[in-house]
Parts: C-alpha cells; sequence; structure tokens
C-alpha cells in the first residue's frame, strides 16, 4: 500500500515538474532578453509593477503617484497591487522582476488546477493533460498582456478546492483559507473577475449542494471518507453552503479593504471609474463575437480580422484538442447531474461572453447591479474554458477507470467521441479558411497544417490504441495523450505568440536601461512633460501631465488634451497666481465655457471649486446640457509665478512644501490632481483646499511669504493594510500547523483536501 501511494504521489510530482516545464519554455525569451512584453503589459503593468517596486524600495506603499496624470491616488485602483504581498515580492526586482511574476502568476492557474484534479480522483496525467489546456488557452494566450487579468483567474482551481472541502465537509478553515485566497487575488486581479471568480465558485458548490454527489467516485472516496463525511439532508447542506461561503467573504473582504474601501470612498471625487457603467457600454464592449466559436478548432483563428468588434485578445476561446473531447465524453459517459451543471455553466457563461448577440450579458446587468462596475463581456469567456477544463478531469478520470477495468463499452464511448469531434473540427477548419479567403493568409501554412494535424493525432491515438491489447493499452494511452497535449501546449505557444510577446525587445530594454529608482521629485518640479510613452515616467521619475491611467477622469483628459489648458501644468509655470475667481460647479457645461474663454486669453483663468462641489461623484455633477450660472466672460487669465520666487522646502509623491513670494492677496494654484486625501496649511494654519480649474487645487495666500505644506493621508492607511496583511499571515499560520499536525496522524497519506 505504501508503495502505491508513493507511486501516486510521484506520479503527481512528474506532473507537477513537467507542467512547469512545458509553460517555462514559451517564456524563454523574455527572460534571455530576446522577446520584450506587449500592449498594456509593455505600457501599463510592467511600468507600474516597478514603480510599486521601487516605493518598496524606499520603505513605502504607493498611495500617491505624482508621476503622470497631475498625480494619481494609486493606491485605490487593484489592477496596480500597490498592497499585495505576491507583487511586491516579485516587483523589488524592477524589470526583470515583472518578467518572474508574470511567469509565476501564469504558471499558478495550471498548477491549482493539478492539485484540484488530484482531489478529484483524476489521474495524474488527466490533470496534466488539463492543466496544459487550461495553460494555453485562448484566455492565457489572449490575455497575456493584462496580468491583472490572469492574477485573478489563477487563483480559482484553489477556491474550488478548498470551498468544496468547507460546504460539503463544514470545514471552516477550508472556508478562511479560500476567502484568503480570493482577497489575496483582488490585492493585483482584474476586480470584474475577481466577483465573477467567486460567482463562479459559488454556483459550483451551489450545484454539488443541490445534486449531493460525491466529488469522486473512484479511490478518492476511500480516501476521504472515514476523515470527511458530509452533511446528510439539504437542509445541512445548504446552511453550510451559507455559512461558510459567509465566512469566505468576510475574510475575503478584510483581505481586499486597503484597496475596496478607498476605492469607494475616495475614488468617486477622483474618478469616473468608481460609478456603475452604462448598461450599453457594460454590454456590448469587447463582446465575443458568435464567429470566435470557431477558434475551438485552433488559436490561429483567434489572430484573424473577422470579429468586428471583439479585440485580439478577447477573442480565442482555445483550450487544446483534448479538453473538449474529455469534456464530451464526461458527459456523455455518465449522466450525472454535476456533469450537466458544469455543461450548463459553461454555455451560460459562454452565452453571458456574447454580450452583443445574446441578452444574457443583458439581463446580468439588470439583475445583478455589481456587474455594473465592469466592461469586457468577452471576459465571461474565462468561466466557459475553466468549466471545460473541469469537465475534462472527470472525463480523464473516466478514462482511466475504464482502462484500468477494461471496460469496452467506456473505451468505445471515448473513441467515438474523440473522432466525432476530430473530424468536426477538421471540416469546421476547412470551412472557415475557405470562407476566408484572402483574410486566411493571415494564418500562414504552419499554423493550418498543426491545426489539423493535432485533431488528426488525437483521432489517431485512440484509432491504434483501440486496436492494441488492454495491457498495452492501459499504458500507451495516457502517454499518448500527455505527448499530444504537450505538443499542443507548445504549438499554441507559437501560434498565439503574436498576442503574448513582441520580438520588439526595444521598448522593454529601453526602460529598464532609463529606470530611476529614486521616488522623490525634489529638484525635478519644473521638469514636467505633457505626456509619456509607455508610462515611461513611472520607470524613469520625470513626472509627465498626461499617462496611460485608469483613474483620471473625463475632465482632466480634456484638460491635458487642449494645448493652451496642458501648457498651464507643463515645463517651468507649474505654478499660478490670480488676484480674482469665479465660483463655479465642476461641471462639463462649465469647463466647456472655460476652455473657450482660455483659448481667446491663450492661458486659463481662475475658475475655484468649493470642496463639497470636488467630492461629488461625476455623473452626479451639474448636467453638460445646463448653463454654467457665472459669467467667465470678464475673468482674467492667471499668471504664472517666477520660478526664482518659489522654493520648494520638500517634495515627496505625499507631500510638497512650498515657499512662495506672492505678489499680493489671491490664489495660488498648484497643478497637481486634486483629491480629497490632501490636506494643507498655509503659514502654519490649516486651511482648506479648493478645487481649480476643475481638475487642479489651489490655497488662499497673501502678499508676500507664504509657507505652504501639502500632505496626503490615504484613506484607511495604515490600518486597513494591518488588518489585511494579519488576516493573510493568521490564515497561512493555521493552515501550515494543520498540515504538519495531519501528517504527523498519517504520515503516508496523500491527501490534499484537508
Amino acid at each position: 500500500m505504501d508503495f502505491v501511494k508513493s507511486r501516486a504521489a510521484n506520479g503527481w510530482g512528474a506532473a507537477a515538474i513537467a507542467l512547469a516545464l512545458v509553460v517555462s519554455i514559451p517564456h524563454l525569451p523574455l527572460l534571455l532578453g530576446r522577446a520584450s512584453p506587449i500592449w498594456d503589459a509593455l505600457d501599463f503593468f510592467g511600468p507600474y509593477s516597478v514603480l510599486v517596486g521601487d516605493f518598496a524600495r524606499q520603505g513605502q506603499f504607493l498611495l500617491w503617484n505624482p508621476f503622470i496624470n497631475g498625480g494619481s491616488p494609486d493606491y485605490i485602483e487593484p489592477q496596480v497591487g500597490a498592497f499585495s504581498p505576491v507583487l511586491l515580492l516579485f516587483a523589488w526586482g524592477g524589470t526583470h522582476g515583472f518578467e518572474l511574476y508574470w511567469l509565476t502568476i501564469w504558471l499558478l492557474g495550471p498548477l491549482s488546477l493539478l492539485v484540484l484534479s488530484r482531489y478529484l480522483g483524476a489521474p495524474a496525467w488527466g490533470g496534466l493533460v488539463a492543466a496544459l489546456g487550461l495553460a494555453f488557452s485562448g484566455f492565457y494566450t489572449g490575455n497575456a498582456e493584462h496580468t491583472a487579468m490572469l492574477s485573478a483567474v489563477s487563483f480559482l482551481p484553489l477556491l474550488l478546492w478548498r470551498m468544496e472541502v468547507a460546504v460539503m465537509h463544514g470545514r471552516p478553515r477550508a472556508a478562511a483559507e479560500a476567502g484568503a485566497l480570493w482577497g489575496l487575488s483582488g490585492l493585483a486581479g482584474y476586480p470584474g473577475l475577481v466577483l465573477l471568480n467567486a460567482c463562479f465558485v459559488a454556483l459550483w458548490c451551489l450545484g454539488r449542494v443541490l445534486l449531493n454527489e460525491p466529488a469522486d467516485t473512484d479511490e478518492g472516496t476511500v480516501r476521504r471518507s472515514a476523515a470527511l463525511t458530509p452533511p446528510r439532508t439539504v437542509y445541512a447542506r445548504l446552511l453550510h453552503f451559507v455559512l461558510m461561503h459567509g465566512i469566505m467573504f468576510l475574510v475575503g473582504l478584510v483581505v481586499l479593504a486597503p484597496t475596496y474601501v478607498p476605492f469607494f470612498v475616495e475614488g468617486p471625487a477622483y474618478s469616473h471609474r468608481s460609478g456603475a457603467l452604462p448598461r450599453e457600454t457594460a454590454v456590448e464592449n469587447d463582446a465575443l463575437h458568435p464567429a470566435s466559436l470557431v477558434t475551438m478548432t485552433t488559436s490561429a483563428f483567434g489572430l484573424v480580422d473577422m470579429f468586428e468588434y471583439t479585440d485580439i485578445s478577447m477573442r480565442s476561446i482555445y483550450v487544446g484538442v483534448l479538453l473538449p473531447v474529455l469534456a464530451g465524453f464526461a458527459v456523455l459517459n455518465r449522466s450525472r447531474g454535476m456533469r450537466w451543471w458544469l455543461l450548463l455553466l459553461a454555455i451560460g457563461f459562454l452565452a453571458a461572453a456574447m454580450g452583443r448577440a445574446l441578452p444574457v450579458r443583458g439581463w446580468i446587468y439588470d439583475w445583478f447591479p455589481p456587474t455594473r462596475y465592469f466592461r469586457h463581456s468577452a471576459l465571461f469567456r474565462c468561466y466557459f474554458i475553466v468549466a471545460i477544463a473541469l469537465l475534462s478531469v472527470y472525463g480523464a478520470r473516466d478514462l482511466a477507470a475504464a482502462l484500468r477495468d477494461q471496460a469496452l463499452a467506456v473505451w468505445r464511448r471515448f473513441a467515438a467521441t474523440t473522432l466525432a469531434a476530430a473530424g468536426l473540427a477538421v471540416v469546421v477548419l476547412v470551412v472557415t479558411i475557405g470562407i476566408l479567403n484572402e483574410r486566411a493568409s493571415a494564418i500562414d501554412v504552419a499554423a493550418r497544417a498543426l491545426a489539423s494535424g493535432l485533431w488528426f493525432s488525437a483521432a489517431a491515438v485512440v484509432t491504434l490504441a483501440s486496436m492494441a491489447m488492454w495491457r498495452r493499452r492501459i499504458s500507451i494511452v495516457p502517454t499518448a495523450l500527455v505527448a499530444l497535449a504537450i505538443a499542443d501546449a507548445l504549438a499554441t505557444a507559437l501560434v498565439a505568440r503574436p498576442t503574448m510577446y513582441s520580438v520588439n525587445v526595444a521598448p522593454w530594454q529601453t526602460l529598464a536601461e532609463a529606470h530611476n529608482r529614486q521616488i522623490s521629485l525634489r529638484g525635478r518640479i519644473f521638469s514636467r512633460r505633457p505626456d509619456t510613452e509607455n508610462n515611461r515616467a513611472l520607470v524613469t521619475k520625470v513626472p509627465a501631465l498626461k499617462g496611460y491611467g485608469p483613474l483620471a477622469g473625463p475632465l482632466f483628459h480634456r484638460y491635458s488634451g487642449d494645448m493652451v489648458l496642458a501648457a498651464s501644468a507643463t515645463g517651468p509655470n507649474r505654478f499660478w497666481f490670480s488676484p480674482a475667481a469665479v465660483w463655479a460647479d465642476p461641471s462639463e457645461a462649465c469647463f466647456e465655457e472655460f476652455r473657450s474663454r482660455a483659448s481667446e486669453l491663450g492661458a486659463p483663468p481662475l475658475v475655484l471649486h468649493f470642496a463639497d462641489a470636488m467630492t461629488q461623484p461625476y455623473d452626479q455633477r451639474v448636467d453638460a446640457r445646463s448653463s454654467c450660472g457665472p459669467s467667465l466672460r470678464d475673468v482674467p487669465a492667471g499668471t504664472s509665478i517666477d520660478p526664482q520666487k518659489v522654493k520648494i522646502v520638500a517634495y515627496e509623491p505625499q507631500r510638497m512644501t512650498l515657499e512662495v513670494d506672492a505678489p499680493g492677496n489671491g490664489w495660488l494654484v498648484v497643478t497637481d490632481s486634486w483629491s480629497p486625501g490632501w490636506t494643507a496649511s498655509v503659514n502654519g494654519r490649516a486651511t482648506q483646499i479648493m478645487g481649480a480649474n476643475f481638475v487642479f487645487r489651489a490655497v488662499p495666500t497673501t502678499a508676500g511669504r507664504n509657507l505652504i505644506d501639502f500632505q496626503f493621508r490615504a484613506f484607511g492607511f495604515p490600518w486597513l493594510v494591518a488588518a489585511s496583511w494579519l488576516v493573510l499571515t493568521a490564515v497561512g499560520t493555521v493552515s501550515v500547523v494543520a498540515v504538519f499536525a495531519v501528517r504527523r496522524q498519517t504520515p503516508s497519506t496523500d491527501l490534499p483536501s484537508r
């Protein structure tokens, strides 16, 4: 018995090593400097990772980012990962740290699925096949540029595993672990996927509760039955469902708090992104085109411009050639409710992804308000891919049992499923390429050959295996399927490389060479540039008025996009003085009059706004069609202060202290963004900061010397961060202690379920 358990453990260990090697191979060019991140990975996530690491090296968290968009409270943006211990660990290493972080989160999802596959009773080879399919699925290869999306989804199999144990066996510790993992995934993950992860986990557990099927029917049942006894009645299972999800959400929300609480408290005053999106935007933006179904046959179709309104990163639902076969076999082989439940979830999420073609996403928008905050309907396709991967785990388990028990009828069912799927795929390939005509030239001959060869190989494996005796079949089939899965993975990485990396390494290498680790701005205040390429300012630390950040609102974009207005906040004229000002609402109507007046004067006049008006959410401000109210016709232009009359006493990311020789009584305008987290004192007296010119800040001054001190206080900092990290530490410590305690009691066990 010990020998059998040891052999099984070695099989899973070998599967994990093989998975890590296969996933790492396509990333080697990046790690060796022969490839570069692409699109958002190059322009957003990479530079932000470097910035977070630079703050960490100075013993600080990234709270206020002074380098782009006139300053931004980036700690409230979850995708930046300012409080993620995982991202902080890697960000310390600069651009190379980001590369390793990218590889790590890419590996995390497939390895997590390997753990879940083991729990579900699948053979090691079956878990490896499923994990490889997920690792090189259309979601991972298509959204490779979106590291925040990969980070969120890669935790999902672990969440499913821990909540399965929590709900079906009444284990509060497992629910707390799921909550900690969910919160951790959200500290550097895309918010929409973090929410959908929780929904998918809840739907999975609901199916398990209502259908009351065992998680596995083979050796796993025997291994766990003595220690984990599921509740017998539906009422007890539903009670566990509610209680365990309550624990998960309580722990998870505490972990998420440092970013999400201030996002909803401080965000509305700074960014329009804190409000719900219009229905049309949320439902139709980047919806999955129905034609994307053809990408089930090859990821190469995702590179062809035939989807009209779907971005290239969102087109593919490819999961390899084996996962659809094993998933279909799982459903056809055993008519169990959980398998049909998973199939229903797959179809439902795929329908939700097609927001323009089908009404499901619109229904979700109407009935489930949290989904009104994120766009990109095609992201729902991720859960179609995950559901297919889970079904393939069931299929691999059934196939292993059929091989072991020499069940000829089951084998014939698998062979028929494989041949039918391969035949259908080849037909779709041929027909689609024929319809595309000239556009099919984007799919080169090699890509077509690879796609056809993989499907023919799947058919050949089952055909040849059907001719062999059972003893040879038992050894040949798993080996052949693993080999085919590895070939499929590497071929997919080759075909989908244009959406993963760029061969033009110059932009990434230039950023690495220009990296300035110093975050203090003293001495660089008059060097603000109009804009920054690839968010270069986050790496070079040379401030830019405009950058690629998700928080800046529409008025800021209009301000920075106007030549006259932008000139008032760049170059040497960063501080302005005006003896006169007009008070107005920070609305679009007033902004248009303000911009028109600035164009006439050649410089902006001074328009002030009370703090309570600035804190109103963007969509609740005065309607753009209304009149401004006060006239701006008689307001003179502000005058820039001679840089010689401004002494920079201190200029750090969260503090600016100025000594200003004002020409008279009036207002000093600092062309850094207004945010409710900023406080000010003038000559030692606390002074309220007014909104200035819709996006900046102003304080009153008197003639002569003025000592002005601005300080930024992040909402809930540091207490929310302390609570989040303490919960993570506590749950992690208890879990590690419990694992060692179980191993001391049962040293030979190979359970992953406790």
